[in-house]
């Protein structure tokens, strides 16, 4: 649940982008329960060519953090296939 959101902190403007994640570190504070009801958030720190760093996490419902991490995604210079 921490690598995904980060695409779409890149691609807000739903374009077709071809991006592989690079690199994750991720800390993971609480475990949730199965049927616990999380909200898990994205947002862009910096952009540099086609390198994307993110940050990701995962809330209770209560504000309690549960996950966090930050990613580099790396944008593809041609459309795969």
């Amino acid at each position: 649940a921490l690598d995904c959101p980060g695409y779409y902190a890149i691609n807000r403007e739903k374009k077709p982008l071809f991006a592989l994640l690079g690199r994750m570190t991720a800390e993971i504070l609480a475990r949730p329960k199965a049927g616990d009801n999380c909200v898990v958030i994205a947002w862009r720190i910096a952009s540099a060519g086609r390198k994307h760093d993110v940050g990701t996490a995962v809330y209770r419902t209560d504000g309690s953090l549960v996950a966090r991490s930050r990613c580099t995604w790396i944008e593809l210079k041609t459309q795969p296939g």
